[in-house]
């Protein structure tokens, strides 16, 4: 119930009701899927914090977790999106572009994905 909660309160803007919520969560008993789809909710909640750092960890995990459906997915996208030109705190040193262009602009990592496959089958030839 409370992953749900998580969701709700990110979508309804309250990032601090999803983040105190999440401390709730024990997302090691998830599904891959529903782990992504959790830390994309996270990764949302931070960035509306301006929170980057935090931000970023989640969208990372989401791809470790699941690449293709959290390049799909279209809030995961945005949250890049937002990083890259907000990138955070003045002071802060957040420099997130290279994490997220695979993000950003997921057709493209896709086909280096099948480009680097392509080249390592033709390694072992």
């Amino acid at each position: 119930m409370a992953l749900h909660a998580v969701a709700v309160a990110v979508e309804l803007g309250d990032a601090g009701l999803a983040l105190d919520l999440a401390c709730e969560i024990d997302a090691e008993r998830l599904s891959a899927e529903r782990q992504a789809r959790y830390s994309v909710d996270l990764a949302l909640a931070h960035s509306m914090r301006r929170q980057v750092g935090e931000a970023l960890s989640y969208l990372k995990l989401a791809e470790e977790l699941t690449p293709k459906q959290t390049r799909s997915h279209r809030v995961a996208r945005a949250v890049a999106r937002d990083l890259i030109q907000h990138p955070g705190h003045e002071g802060e040193d957040t420099r997130p572009l290279p994490a997220l262009q695979p993000l950003v602009h997921p057709a493209r990592a896709d086909r280096e994905d099948g480009d680097a496959a392509v080249g390592a089958r033709r390694l072992r030839s």
